[in-house]
């Protein structure tokens, strides 16, 4: 494993840029992806778990639902995060071209991005090294949000990001199936990309 280290700030505003140029263009505006949250709404994620955390970005292990073409997981790892990995729909495997791509584009500015991986299948769990578990679930079923909220709750996992919810439009639904192991840390108003809207992204913290 590389070293863990935070590239300038600088560096991190560019990994949409680099997404944008690997896939043509198209690939950041494809609906409700992980792709479409800019890196300053990231940032603004990151800082507040920075804050919280006792160890700092460097002890962190971010694991994204809804990985599509690895922006949370490139962001997270230009940010200092310590390993990064997420799982994409089987369907969606034709963008592992612009994830690989996109890796290959950011190694020299951070070679941390090469660890950096997405298994292409069905989410069916949180792994057990994850501490923060991110999501971006707009385009989820019900049925998938609430199994990711059942294996958060039994992970462990300290910190959990869902951003852009539309079938859990408050914390009160999320919170009653965490169950009494977590707390609302914080929710932020983040735009995303192309949009003018300010969408919520609500971080939640394991109690202990």
């Amino acid at each position: 494993m590389l070293p863990t280290n935070p590239v300038s700030k600088k560096k991190r505003m560019g990994v949409q840029k680099a997404i944008q140029k690997v896939s043509g263009g198209a690939t950041c505006n494809f609906r409700c992806t992980s792709g479409s949250v800019t890196e300053p709404g990231m940032e603004k994620i990151f800082d507040c778990i920075k804050q919280d955390s006792a160890t700092g970005l460097e002890s962190e292990v971010l694991y994204d639902i809804g990985a599509h073409v690895g922006f949370v997981l490139f962001c997270a790892l230009m940010a200092g995060f310590k390993a990064a990995t997420g799982c994409e729909y089987k369907e969606n495997k034709h963008l592992e071209d612009v994830f690989e791509g996109t890796k290959a584009a950011l190694k020299s500015d951070c070679p941390k991005v090469e660890e950096a991986t997405v298994d292409w299948t069905e989410f069916t769990d949180v792994p057990p090294d994850t501490t923060v578990v991110f999501t971006f679930n707009a385009v989820f079923p019900k049925k998938t949000q609430d199994l990711v909220l059942e294996k958060v709750r039994d992970s462990n996992a300290k910190y959990f990001v869902c951003f852009n919810n539309k079938t859990y439009l408050n914390e009160a639904p999320m919170l009653a199936a965490l169950g009494d192991a977590f707390s609302l840390l914080n929710k932020l108003a983040i735009r995303t990309t192309g949009s003018a809207a300010q969408h919520i992204a609500f971080i939640f913290k394991r109690h202990g």
